[in-house]
């Protein structure tokens, strides 16, 4: 049997193919990282590989980011100048960008084979990230975390060896800090480690479930987490948006849905997230959230 492509001569039309961009509206987002300006008053947030600009209190988002690419992970810098985030846009798997708000000027921070989770140092001065090993059956992709200068683009290794590190931040104090996945399907514990500036590690905080990301408060009473508990294999049988202070019990913040990405303004009265299609600011300590309003624009 004869098998006849669809760019053979026969058929011409078939490889007259062409490409356009196609713009539409939309008032709802997908599975939404999100990152709070310093002032508490703009979010940048992703919509279907794009960032986007919006007013904390909701309304029409403006579009930062363009073409065929995914961009992520967004991370304000703390003067609010500027947007970290990660974005395949160079080839890669993920390197990580910064982006001019001022002059939507785009310039690559690393040349990784795959790297993310980006943020800043208090300072301004350096992006610390993960930098993910090429492949492994683990989840989360095993890294170590990598800081690199915002001036000079040079990269230094923080961590060795790799380890299923979920989540990166820094204490009020001025220390890196990250989560660490640990255990199995059936008893997932995850250990919060910060390091000194005589680089010496320690643990901070253990914490029993899988934890994805991690934000410390700005009093540097305790910790901002989301977890999933799980069962046997790999059921998830719980998920929450947790408050875990330095010493003490936990308590919960409000139950969620999907583990999502979510900021902590710095007067600790809200939470942002995405969640079931739509953004979200959640009142602290209560833990009553509203839908922000959204129009946006997606070209």
């Amino acid at each position: 049997m004869k098998r006849v492509g669809l760019c053979a001569a026969s058929v011409p039309f078939a490889c007259a193919i062409s490409a356009r961009t196609i713009a539409f509206d939309t008032t709802r987002v997908s599975a939404a990282s999100i990152a709070l300006a310093p002032d508490e008053r703009t979010l940048v947030f992703t919509l279907l590989g794009h960032l986007f600009r919006l007013p904390a209190t909701g309304g029409a988002a403006q579009q930062l980011t363009f073409g065929p690419y995914y961009d992520s992970e967004p991370g304000f810098s703390p003067d609010g100048a500027r947007v970290a985030f990660t974005s395949d846009r160079d080839g890669s798997e993920g390197n990580i960008f910064v982006l001019t708000l001022e002059d939507g000027e785009i310039v690559q921070l690393t040349h990784d084979a795959h790297a993310g989770a980006p943020v800043w140092s208090p300072d301004g001065r350096s992006i610390a990230y993960l930098r993910y090993e090429s492949w492994t059956h683990q989840a989360p992709t095993p890294s170590v975390v990598v800081r690199a200068s915002v001036n000079d683009h040079q990269c230094e290794p923080i961590t060795a060896p790799a380890k299923r590190i979920t989540s990166l931040f820094y204490l009020p104090g001025g220390r890196l800090a990250w989560s660490v996945l640990e255990g199995d399907d059936s008893a997932f514990v995850t250990r919060i480690e910060a390091i000194d500036a005589q680089g010496s590690v320690s643990t901070v905080r253990t914490i029993p479930g899988s934890i994805s990301r991690v934000r410390a408060s700005s009093d540097g009473a305790g910790l901002y987490c989301d977890r999933t508990t799980h069962g046997s294999w790999f059921i998830e049988t719980a998920e929450d948006l947790l408050f875990v202070p330095m010493t003490g019990p936990e308590r919960q913040v409000t139950p969620v849905t999907a583990l999502p990405p979510f900021a902590v303004s710095t007067s600790a009265k809200h939470i942002y997230m995405g969640q079931t299609g739509r953004l979200w600011s959640v009142l602290l300590p209560s833990g009553v959230g509203q839908p922000l309003p959204l129009r946006a624009r997606e070209a």
